[in-house]
């Protein structure tokens, strides 16, 4: 199981493009939409042995417990989860949400 430090460096690389901007983060979980995080809300805490993500937007409130770090890219997070009293893991995935640039200049 990966550290709360390791995986709390991954998720705050994605804060910042490689343009230095800050980015929304975008939550999916099996590939299905969770949530936009605006601004970027989470906690990792230790819970016993588990490691315990809480991810917060004003429309949405998920925690999970989290049982490996699976990929950890600039603009990519992937978290291996597990919902409390389920025994099915699933990803979850933060990934920095791109916007087209607009305008001229």
């Amino acid at each position: 199981m990966p550290s709360a430090s390791e995986i709390e460096q991954a998720l705050e690389r994605l804060l910042t493009s490689p343009d230095g901007s800050a980015g929304e983060i975008e939550i999916r979980e099996d590939g299905t939409f969770q949530a936009e995080l605006i601004p970027p809300q989470w906690e990792l805490r230790e819970q016993g042995r588990n490691l315990v993500i809480h991810v917060w937007s004003a429309s949405r409130n998920l925690s999970r417990r989290v049982t490996d770090l699976l990929e950890a890219e600039p603009d990519r997070v992937v978290l291996e989860v597990s919902q409390f009293g389920h025994a099915r893991h699933s990803k979850l995935e933060f990934r920095r949400r791109q916007f087209p640039r607009t305008g001229g200049g």
